[in-house]
């Protein structure tokens, strides 16, 4: 009853379809200013039947908007001209839509799984409440993200994630940008030389002449002295003690992407991140400092999000609320009237 009064709405059902196209295009922009380059090869792969994690959501975002923006202003141009069936052509557009993004997404969504629901269900009960340490102190390439006390994995993706492992294997579904950077210019493979934490002694002008631990590009602090110790991993937070015995700067690195949301303190008092090596973060310590170095990662938007979903599901309930009394109160009165 409701689809059919909001079809009688010509002008209103138009402004939406025309927001809806906007939206496509916006998809689009994003799309393709982030993961353009990669369309061609996704077009290849979906009528393949190939998938291949290294294709980033933005280019099937863009692939996505490149079909469904021509979808949407046909059904617009028809729409314009025949109001008459417009039901039929929502529910035509839909199984367009439908079927196209079926067929993008069908190797993984339209494949049965070969592991049981019992086995995902013991998986689970597996999984560790406390993250596993051994980052702190063994290089991050020798840590590897599947164990035996795990078997068997139901899951194939970042497998790290769910055993709680800082590792180097994984899938970046997100493509960030300075992990795809180190990937390319031999970067990554000397990174992982190092644990989670590490300090610079070495100092070299790009990642290809990386050829040993504790080695730092992209900055001129390096001190052989500095010495770290007593390290842990958190949910969203690192922690390190630090020693600095000499009247000179020293830079410990924190061996994770860098991003703008995470903070640094010591005693209180927040330090700059500095991105190094290509994309990880560093931390410059002041001279004859000790103690201890903290790392958090804090994003406003969240909490603000938190409040707002919170605010929503308490108006709609409220609604939900005032709508049943007022069918209760009609009822009544349609009682009495009987």
């Amino acid at each position: 009853i409701g689809f059919s009064q909001f079809l009688k709405n010509k002008a209103g059902f138009q402004w939406i379809w025309i927001g809806l196209i906007m939206t496509s295009f916006i998809g689009l922009f994003i799309g393709l200013k982030n993961g353009g380059s990669n369309v061609g090869a996704l077009f290849d792969d979906v009528f393949n039947y190939i998938e291949k994690p290294k294709h980033s959501t933005s280019t099937f975002l863009a692939l996505n908007a490149i079909v469904l923006i021509p979808i949407l202003i046909a059904f617009f141009f028809v729409f314009k001209r025949n109001t008459k069936h417009l039901a039929l052509l929502v529910l035509v557009c839909a199984i367009l839509d439908l079927g196209i993004l079926t067929q993008i997404t069908s190797p993984t969504t339209m494949t049965l799984s070969t592991k049981s629901t019992q086995q995902f269900t013991e998986f689970f009960e597996r999984i560790p409440v406390d993250i596993n340490q051994e980052a702190v102190n063994k290089p991050i390439k020798k840590i590897k993200a599947r164990v035996k006390e795990f078997k068997p994995y139901p899951v194939w993706m970042n497998v790290a994630t769910f055993t709680k492992r800082v590792t180097a294997n994984g899938a970046n579904p997100t493509q960030m940008k300075s992990f795809n950077k180190l990937e390319v210019n031999g970067g990554l493979e000397n990174v992982i030389e190092n644990p989670i934490f590490f300090t610079a002694k070495h100092l070299v002008d790009s990642a290809a002449l990386a050829t040993k631990p504790n080695t730092v590009w992209g900055t001129e602090i390096v001190n052989e002295k500095l010495e770290i110790s007593k390290g842990s991993i958190g949910y969203n937070s690192f922690v390190v003690s630090v020693h600095n015995p000499t009247k000179k700067t020293g830079l410990v690195v924190l061996n994770q992407n860098y991003h703008e949301l995470w903070r640094a303190d010591i005693k209180g008092e927040e330090l700059e991140i500095i991105p190094v090596n290509d994309g990880l973060m560093g931390v410059i310590i002041p001279e004859l400092y000790s103690g201890q170095l903290w790392f958090e990662f804090d994003s406003p938007n969240t909490r603000l999000m938190v409040w707002v979903s919170g605010s929503a599901y308490l108006v709609l309930g409220l609604l939900l609320l005032f709508s049943f009394k007022n069918q209760l109160f009609q009822h009544s009165i349609l009682n009495r009237k009987l």
